[in-house]
């Protein structure tokens, strides 16, 4: 459910945020209690399917100014041409398609719900598309796909809600040198760090380093798969330490040697 502050009623109406206060309090206009999030002072939140519908129509063509960016590719015409075509119903998709776009639908509606909760809209996107980062990691998210995806959503295109590139729930199927190297650096240590810290901590060095890559990475799975690559001389060596490794080799040609001594004290005996 969108919900607008007085502030936002005001605007949207045209009159004095007092007058707006004065109507909720007398009853005239339907509204809830709340904090605000940044302050935690007492604010009235009003339900926009609470107000007039000429209001309410103003309110959704404002929005929809807002949240879609001008893009310039989308005036050119063999761009026009795809809205023409017929749009597919929601059952028309297969079953991965259908889970992808309610999924989308989800999320679209929880950053609408997330925007309203702040005075200027735009300082809630980065917040929010991080939050889907954690709460979704193999779910390729920005502030622009955001955008174009509530486009696609307010337009009724459920094919736009797609992943056109495939594969939007396994993540990527490859790994950047680059990144790779990051994430050996902490995994081949003698902390012997698991594989989900190592992953972690490598997000958080792109962050600093590679934050355009940062959509991109891998999922967690691919990292382990690689890692099954890596000779295992080599992790036994870095993951365990110079020292263990080596008192490991020292152990087998201890082992050699007791071999090799039986057999000649049994060689001994045969000759005598």
């Amino acid at each position: 459910m969108d919900l607008l502050t007085v502030k936002e009623v005001a605007e949207l109406k045209g009159c004095t945020e007092r007058y707006i206060r004065k109507i909720i309090k007398d009853g005239k206009l339907e509204a809830q209690e709340d904090s605000d999030p940044k302050n935690n002072i007492k604010q009235y939140l009003v339900p926009v399917s609470a107000l007039p519908e000429e209001l309410q129509k103003k309110y959704y063509a404002k929005i929809k100014s807002d949240a879609v960016p001008i893009v310039p590719e989308l005036k050119e015409p063999k761009k026009t041409k795809k809205k023409l075509i017929e749009k597919k119903a929601f059952d028309a998709f297969s079953a991965s398609e259908r889970e992808e776009i309610t999924l989308w639908s989800e999320i679209l509606k929880e950053w609408q719900e997330v925007r309203n909760r702040y005075k200027s809209k735009t300082e809630a996107d980065p917040l929010f598309v991080a939050s889907m980062k954690l709460k979704y990691p193999d779910l390729s998210i920005s502030e622009d796909i955001l955008y174009r995806k509530y486009a696609a959503y307010k337009e009724g295109d459920l094919e736009g809600l797609l992943d056109k590139r495939g594969g939007w729930n396994r993540g990527k199927s490859s790994i950047p040198q680059e990144i790779w190297e990051g994430f050996l650096y902490y995994y081949l240590d003698d902390r012997k760090l698991p594989v989900s810290q190592c992953y972690q901590i490598t997000q958080e060095w792109m962050k600093e380093f590679y934050p355009e890559m940062l959509a991109d990475m891998a999922s967690e799975r691919t990292f382990r798969r690689k890692i099954e690559t890596i000779p295992k001389a080599v992790l036994k060596l870095m993951r365990e330490g110079e020292k263990l490794a080596l008192m490991n080799v020292c152990h087998i040609l201890k082992g050699y040697m007791m071999t090799l001594k039986l057999m000649m004290y049994g060689l001994q005996i045969i000759i005598l």
